[in-house]
């Protein structure tokens, strides 16, 4: 499981494969963090090839309360990744993760399941 997102390097070279290589929740604090490794392409993840370890991609998502406007406050963690929301998405948590990054991180907006 991954997704397929053309996304320009620094460098200026294409990245077009992503995959989740790390992750960890905190219920303590409510946070999950994703870390998605990009490669050329997925042909290039199934020859063995090294990723481009610079362009690593850290997504933290969490509930944060806007004390001065609620109306602003930020909620992902409870929603997505609370032990109650990924009972009731059958704890599948790769599919889950890549999900809300299609749908909630804009520069992988448009990025297909591969």
């Amino acid at each position: 499981m991954a997704l397929k997102k053309q996304i320009q390097a620094r460098a200026g070279f294409i990245l077009e494969y992503w995959r989740i290589g790390d992750w960890r929740i905190s219920m303590q604090h409510k946070i999950m963090d994703i870390c998605l490794i990009p490669y050329l392409s997925s042909q290039t993840r199934v020859d063995g090839l090294e990723p481009v370890n610079e362009e690593i991609r850290k997504i933290r998502v969490f509930d944060a309360v806007n004390k001065i406007d609620t109306a602003k406050s930020i909620y992902g963690f409870s929603e997505h990744f609370s032990p109650e929301a990924l009972e009731a998405a059958g704890i599948d948590i790769y599919k889950i993760m890549y999900q809300y990054i299609k749908d909630h991180v804009p520069e992988f907006d448009g990025a297909v399941d591969a």
